[in-house]
């Protein structure tokens, strides 16, 4: 009878970057484990066959997920994001919804019967950026977790019999991803926690491996979509460089395959750079081309490789807000770094990327608010993640002149201590996490010398940079910049995302902007001039858009030199 409770919170919580659960989720799930009674052992497979009809539905996929009833007929679903036409084939089967937040079915039929669904899965993604599912004739991305109907067990740790049949998707596509794939065919078993982290590209595109160590068969596979041609080397040369910098630093060879798919990305207002996420042994990274920043590109793609490097050995749980200063901060500091040392940026590059994100820490709306406020407003939006990445990134740099008694930089010691850490305690809570994090930092610094740091992560100030903080006998100086200048508590809205103490006299204002409205959406910056600003907000419950010229401000940020 607990063993759905069990489930519906533990699926939750990893699928999901915000812990908080709600009474009436709650119920929902109760009320299906009192009237329904799952039982106590797991679902032993799922068949999921992939077609797809590009003149009747060209951003859609249709999915057939096969598996089958216990002996009491019972089985529970988990539905992704955006699904049409959910069909169970069996007519007499029954339906209940348990948990409509978290969109769980149970499904009840003849005991031990085959249970068999089939829908539409819909995705209109127009950047082509690899952070959601794309179904289009010549690619694919397929998200597990957002893609797949789930059927679940009464463990996430439980192992499954997963089989993927892609063979009605056009023979010639390439396939990359978590899991291998032999004649259009994934045949694996794998926890049902670790298949919902994995993801699958289909498409034309060519997949390469590169080999890193001679003595074993381990491999890296890589693919490469769209024109690369922007590029002063092959791809490849990047990954090996910094794979192999990567590899030195941390004196491990022990590595699984692992894929990196690099993808170009369109241009668009939702899509304007580079984007990189995780899967189970699969990297993706999204980047539109742009000579100018092909240094932002090199660090971005060293920065995730930062991550998949140690990744199989020492996950961090999801969601990292506590201590996002070091899991994103410190593995940006390392990305450019490792960028630097292995001779893909010169120092000049090196200085470009931190004068950016000087400029983005500075004139920054919430740079002020203490860690803490930072981190419960991570959903709220992007730009609170990004400045804890910024300050930890600095804290980092401020920290890299630390040396102890044999010269060894005093950061690289505490990163691998906790990392080894991590690793040792696989089963570790979020919470367990940070407490080691804090505790590595705390060993390795002295309790004075780290009370310090901490302080500064913890609190409000602006952190004060010097050129020592970067190396290279850098220089700071002032300089000027002409940024938007918004005449509304911009603390408060992005907070809040409403509007707070409004000048009646500004562009806002005649534009039609009111005190006290909802913001749904907006595209606003604050660290670069832009020709327009767009604000949607709700007035009696129905969108309307705000359009205006911001005007600008001096803002002095420090520079280096």
């Amino acid at each position: 009878m607990i063993k759905l409770l069990i489930t519906a919170l533990k699926f939750k919580r990893a699928m999901t970057s915000n812990f908080v659960y709600s009474i009436k989720c709650l119920l929902y799930i109760l009320i299906g484990t009192l009237f329904f009674a799952y039982p106590a052992h797991a679902l032993n497979y799922a068949k999921y066959f992939f077609s797809y009809s590009p003149e009747s539905a060209p951003n859609c996929i249709e999915i057939v997920l096969q598996t089958n009833a216990d002996d009491q007929g019972n089985s529970v679903v988990k539905i992704p994001e955006k699904v049409n036409s959910f069909i169970v084939k069996n007519v007499e089967a029954k339906l209940y919804t348990i948990d409509k937040l978290n969109k769980l079915v149970l499904i009840q039929q003849k005991p031990n019967e085959e249970v068999e669904l089939s829908y539409q899965s819909c995705f209109n993604n127009p950047s082509k950026v690899l952070k959601k599912a794309i179904y289009e004739k010549e690619l694919f991305f397929i998200e597990h977790s957002k893609m797949l109907v789930l059927p679940l067990g009464k463990e996430l740790g439980d192992k499954w019999h997963y089989i993927m049949d892609y063979t009605k998707l056009p023979k010639e596509f390439s396939f990359i991803g978590s899991y291998p794939i032999q004649d259009q065919r994934m045949d694996s078993v794998d926890s049902f926690f670790n298949f919902t982290k994995g993801a699958t590209l289909a498409g034309n595109f060519e997949s390469k491996k590169i080999h890193l160590n001679q003595k074993t068969d381990q491999t890296i596979h890589y693919a490469t979509i769209g024109k690369w041609d922007w590029l002063n080397k092959n791809s490849e040369n990047y990954i090996r460089a910094l794979l192999t910098h990567q590899r030195n630093f941390w004196q491990d060879d022990d590595f699984p395959d692992y894929t990196i798919a690099l993808a170009e990305s369109l241009q668009t207002s939702s899509s304007n750079g580079i984007q990189g996420l995780h899967f189970k042994n699969f990297m993706t990274l999204s980047i539109t081309p742009n000579k100018n920043n092909l240094h932002t590109s090199i660090i971005s793609l060293s920065h995730e490789m930062f991550h998949a490097w140690i990744g199989h050995k020492a996950h961090f749980k999801n969601p990292t807000e506590s201590i996002a200063w070091f899991v994103e901060g410190f593995t940006d500091y390392y990305g450019l770094r490792f960028a630097l040392e292995s001779g893909l940026l010169c120092l000049k590059d090196y200085t470009r990327y931190h004068n950016t994100n000087l400029v983005k820490y500075y004139s920054s709306p919430i740079k002020h608010l203490s860690e803490k406020q930072r981190s419960t407003h991570y959903q709220n939006d992007n730009v609170f993640y990004a400045l804890s990445l910024l300050k930890g990134a600095f804290i980092a740099q401020k920290m890299s002149s630390l040396k102890d008694a044999q010269k060894t930089q005093l950061i690289d010691k505490i990163t691998k201590q906790i990392y080894l850490k991590i690793k040792e305690h696989k089963n570790a809570s979020e919470q367990d996490q940070e407490l080691i994090v804090l505790q590595a930092f705390k060993n390795i610094l002295g309790e004075t010398q780290w009370e310090k740091y901490h302080n500064l992560i913890k609190s409000n100030p602006l952190l004060s940079l010097t050129g020592k903080d970067f190396g290279y006998s850098l220089k700071m100086k002032p300089k000027v910049f002409k940024l938007p200048n918004y005449h509304f508590d911009m603390a408060h809205f992005m907070m809040h995302k409403t509007i707070k103490d409004l000048d009646s006299n500004s562009p806002e204002y005649q534009a039609g902007l009111r005190e006290g409205m909802r913001v749904v959406n907006h595209n606003l910056t604050f660290h670069r001039a832009a020709q327009s600003v767009l604000i949607v907000v709700l007035e009696n419950n129905i969108e309307k858009n705000i359009l205006f010229c911001p005007s600008l401000k001096n803002q002095v940020i420090p520079q280096l030199t």
